[in-house]
């Protein structure tokens, strides 16, 4: 009897069919695990999230504090209009509300938790409702969002990505590729870099962001855990390296001793990334800006393979770039804020940042902004696939588009949260800006008329005080509060609380 025999493409084909079958059945199990990890593990959040609270036992367990027995518990959900802005705990609006309702001594145990987050749009606090409702069990929400959706795109879906590449990013198989390539090169960099007087090397952060559309972690941040490490260096040892003594004998003597012994061994040319890192931070803290650039950017030209020099570029000239913009210098702002980006695509604060100094900036037309963000693009490829970058670069494409379908965008998460407050059986109660932000305020008018729901007018309140007095009394420049505008928004809240019969 003949064997029967399979022509080629038969088993070509046979062979490719086996293979995506066993990924298939790969990729089913690692998103079964992914969700029995995630049952068991709380959602994370990205940096820049953090709920506020007045003692460090809060912050380190928001959980156990939601436990704390209380007669009624009032939780103000919001931006930075909540959590305070610029302003010390004690001088935000819920804790000057706390203020108010404990020296009415009801009798009553009223706790108030500020669960606002700088920055945060709608999206993001429509995402992070349900864990703070979960963590406070409140008897009310009081809502105020929407001013931050214009700057900040986290979580908004621009079409900044193509169908069929977002799908294949999502599989859990894409991912755990991308780590082990990280991982490999990780490997490599230090291999390469071992016999250095200062071998110390941090592999690249795989892009992740949280529940949020924050990234949990920065390149940035790799420059402030590595300062924070060094400023612990004050006991002498003789195990130290070059960089090490650099930061010790300005831990323990003066800065300027610190440098010239820094200078010093770039004399005898024992040079490393974390040397020049360090003397480039140091300039910038001294102020001697000019030479704090260059000698990071020759740390970046010198050492490409190197994160260190990255992230010290982009803590520098991130802050640069906010203190020109508080400065209200809007050119030079948008310059040092598109450098961050390029080295540090990952951190929102400078985003929200550029799109509000572009605002303010005479210097820059939109295409020549558009222009300087295609270019980071052309030498770094890889940016378009980060999800922040690719988001502003579509939104900046076609603003005017875009800024119709934000307020569409508001609406739609507005609705989300009073639904999550419905469904948990959370009164909701709705206040506006005391700042004229008016799609923001029409849209949460709009939201408390059709469903019937509780609305304070702090806008017309605010109108009437500064129509009376300086408007620096109530607002800072960048339009946030001051403190005596949070105490103005406590009391109406705490007014327009006992009006509706809400508190105990």
């Amino acid at each position: 009897m003949s064997e029967t025999r399979f022509p080629l493409a038969a088993k070509i084909a046979l062979g490719v069919l086996s293979l995506l079958f066993f990924l298939g059945l790969l990729e089913i199990g690692l998103r079964v695990a992914g969700h029995l990890y995630s049952r068991r593990t709380p959602e994370r959040f990205g940096q820049g999230s953090i709920i506020r609270a007045k003692t460090s036992s809060e912050s380190a367990d928001p959980a156990a504090n939601g436990r704390e027995k209380s007669d009624f518990t009032l939780l103000c959900v919001g931006d930075s209009y909540t959590f305070g802005g610029l302003s010390e705990f004690d001088e935000t609006y819920p804790s000057y509300l706390q203020e108010i309702v404990d020296s009415n001594k009801t009798g009553k145990r009223i706790r108030i938790v500020n669960g606002g987050v700088c920055e945060y749009n709608s999206r993001q606090v429509r995402i992070r409702l349900p864990q703070l409702i979960k963590t406070y069990r409140p008897d009310a929400v009081i809502l105020l969002v929407g001013s931050a959706n214009k700057f900040n795109l986290a979580g908004f879906d621009l079409g900044g990505k193509k169908p069929i590449l977002s799908a294949i990013r999502g599989l859990r198989l894409y991912k755990m590729g991308k780590i082990i390539s990280v991982n490999l090169k990780g490997l490599f960099l230090k291999w390469k870099t071992r016999s250095s007087a200062d071998k110390e090397i941090e592999t690249g952060a795989e892009e992740e962001f949280g529940a949020d559309g924050y990234a949990i972690t920065t390149v940035t941040k790799r420059a402030t855990d590595y300062i924070e490490r060094m400023l612990l260096l004050r006991e002498p040892s003789e195990s130290y390296s070059h960089t090490e003594r650099v930061w010790y004998l300005s831990n323990t003597k003066s800065i300027t001793e610190g440098m010239f012994y820094g200078h010093q061994v770039l004399e005898k040319e024992i040079v490393s990334p974390e040397l020049l890192c360090t003397l480039g931070f140091f300039y910038f803290q001294t102020g001697a800006i000019d030479k704090a650039i260059k000698i990071l950017e020759m740390a970046m030209d010198k050492y490409p393979d190197s994160h260190r020099p990255k992230a010290f570029g982009a803590l520098v000239y991130s802050r640069l770039g906010k203190e020109f913009a508080y400065q209200k210098n809007y050119d030079e702002a948008v310059k040092f804020l598109c450098k961050t980006i390029e080295l540090d695509p990952y951190d929102h604060d400078n985003y929200y940042l550029l799109i509000k100094s572009y605002e303010l900036q005479n210097k820059y037309k939109a295409d020549e902004l558009m222009s300087l963000m295609q270019d980071m693009a052309e030498k770094n490829p890889g940016l378009m696939d980060n999800a922040l970058f690719a988001r502003y670069v579509h939104y900046l494409r076609d603003k005017k588009k875009w800024e119709t379908q934000l307020d569409a965008w508001l609406e739609e998460d507005l609705e989300a949260s009073a639904a999550i407050c419905r469904d948990q059986d959370v009164p909701l109660l709705i206040q506006n800006y005391p700042y004229p932000h008016t799609a923001a305020n029409k849209a949460l008018k709009s939201l408390a008329d059709r469903h019937s729901l509780p609305f304070l007018e702090q806008c017309a309140e605010f109108e009437k005080l500064t129509n009376d007095a300086n408007w620096s009394t109530y607002f800072l420049d960048d339009d946030h509060c001051t403190p005596a505008g949070h105490e103005v928004m406590a009391r109406n809240v705490y007014r327009f609380l006992e009006s509706k019969k809400v508190l105990p």
